[in-house]
């Protein structure tokens, strides 16, 4: 085997240990990313209780689903930084939970 052959087989065999490791990496970050269970929710308010922040949502089929949102979850109505008290019963809601703790509701409404 020449010198250039042996230089060409030892420079492929980096690039493939390259890619490998890349992948590896890739696909490590998607893992953790999907194990953060991460979970959207999205409705029409239709109650709240203000001392213990739980709001039940209407999802689009009719379900209403309860969720209780954390002093510490972000939390915005039109686009301003809010508290779920001024929450309107009749705004569009959505929240965003990850492992099962809301970290950020959002309410628009007139």
């Amino acid at each position: 085997m020449n010198l250039n052959r042996k230089s060409f087989l030892v420079s492929c065999l980096t690039m493939a240990f390259a890619l490998v490791a890349s992948l590896m990496m890739m696909s490590s970050e998607a893992y953790a990313k999907s194990a953060k269970n991460e979970v959207k929710l999205e409705g029409t308010l239709v109650a709240k209780n203000v001392a213990t922040g739980l709001l039940s949502i209407r999802k689009q089929g009719g379900v209403v689903v309860k969720v209780t949102v954390p002093a510490s979850a972000k939390v915005e109505r039109n686009d301003v930084k809010s508290t779920i008290s001024a929450f309107k019963i009749g705004d569009f809601v959505q929240t965003r939970s990850v492992n099962g703790t809301v970290i950020k509701a959002e309410a628009v409404g007139p």
